[in-house]
């Protein structure tokens, strides 16, 4: 989000939409602009790159993660190695924003 996304252009908020369960913010005393409990708001980032600017932007290369070396091995989690892409978790392309990793 850090290089691509300006609050002023690339931010949308979704008010008054179904919320989550667990959130205890969904409630109508918490937020008087919720129709009705169990409704929050969302928020949309927009942190693609403009098509027309395709040519400014790199796409940064990805690297298997390594546990740091004044760690344990055992302190480096399985899901924060995964999330950086292995072959259980290979990285795909999605358009022009950058990779995802998938299961």
């Amino acid at each position: 989000m850090v290089t691509r996304f300006q609050a002023d252009q690339d931010l949308r908020v979704l008010a008054d939409r179904e919320g989550f369960p667990l959130d205890p913010s969904q409630h109508t005393g918490y937020s008087r602009s919720l129709s009705a409990d169990g409704r929050t708001a969302k928020a949309v980032f927009d942190c693609t790159v403009p098509y027309a600017q395709r040519d400014r932007f790199r796409r940064p290369r990805f690297t298997r993660a390594v546990a740091s070396r004044t760690a344990p091995a055992s302190s480096a989690t399985p899901s924060l190695i995964r999330a950086v892409g292995s072959a259980a978790y290979p990285i795909r392309n999605v358009g022009s924003g950058g990779g995802c990793v998938t299961k």
